[in-house]
């Protein structure tokens, strides 16, 4: 699912119209990826992949280096020069040329791109942000959840007085009832460990966290980006 929300267009003078933003749902760094490909019954160790990810971090930029460029269904990869040559017998110089390598989408990121799906926010808020979301039940992954389980919650500007009840960890059903956490074990800005209501019931949920972060004095509301199911 990508996430976007609308901005006015800066550059037009003769109409109000919108540009896209798009907000990602989370950042994938190379620990994570490494990770996510042994998730399931891949059969791969997370040291082989690990070992593919260094070698191909040795060997992309050597191959550059020496002149190539790089064809893969998923990045394409090539050699360009900036700056301007005086005369044909002009040669390269750094001071005066820049040398760049530049990526384009191979194939299967072309196709992602027709495949993908979307859904519009509201402009985002970054006072207050969700990065991820965490079921410590270990028969459940990805937006899954049980109800009366411990789940973590890791993002930034997310501590708030748990003695209000307008405040808090609220978890939003589909006919837009609200049911809201009272049991935190840990309750600060980056993370939130907390129980899962116990008396949600299967379905879709939307998770909001509203909190007023220090030197604010209104109520900000964070919305996790994916929808959450209790199965």
């Amino acid at each position: 699912m990508i996430y976007y929300y609308l901005k006015e267009n800066p550059l037009s003078k003769e109409k109000r119209n919108c540009i896209a933003k798009v907000k990602a749902i989370r950042q994938v760094t190379k620990a994570d990826l490494i990770k996510i490909c042994c998730d399931g019954d891949c059969g791969i160790s997370p040291y082989e992949v690990e070992s593919v990810f260094n070698r191909l971090e040795y060997v992309l930029p050597k191959l550059m280096k020496d002149g190539c460029s790089i064809s893969t269904p998923l990045i394409n990869i090539n050699a360009s020069i900036t700056g301007i040559f005086d005369s044909w017998s002009d040669q390269f110089d750094s001071k005066r040329h820049n040398l760049h390598f530049r990526s384009t989408p191979g194939t299967l990121l072309r196709r992602a791109t027709k495949e993908a799906h979307f859904r519009k926010r509201r402009e985002v808020q970054d006072i207050v942000d969700i990065f991820s979301f965490t079921d410590h039940n270990q028969n459940v992954s990805g937006n899954k959840m049980i109800a009366g389980s411990v789940a973590e919650l890791i993002g930034k500007h997310m501590k708030f007085d748990s003695n209000d009840n307008k405040l808090g960890i609220f978890f939003i059903a589909a006919d837009e009832s609200e049911t809201r956490v009272s049991v935190y074990v840990k309750n600060t800005d980056n993370t939130q460990i907390f129980q899962i209501p116990s008396t949600l019931q299967k379905g879709e949920y939307t998770m909001v966290l509203r909190c007023i972060p220090h030197n604010f004095k209104k109520i900000q509301i964070c919305e996790f980006k994916k929808t959450l199911i209790v199965e």
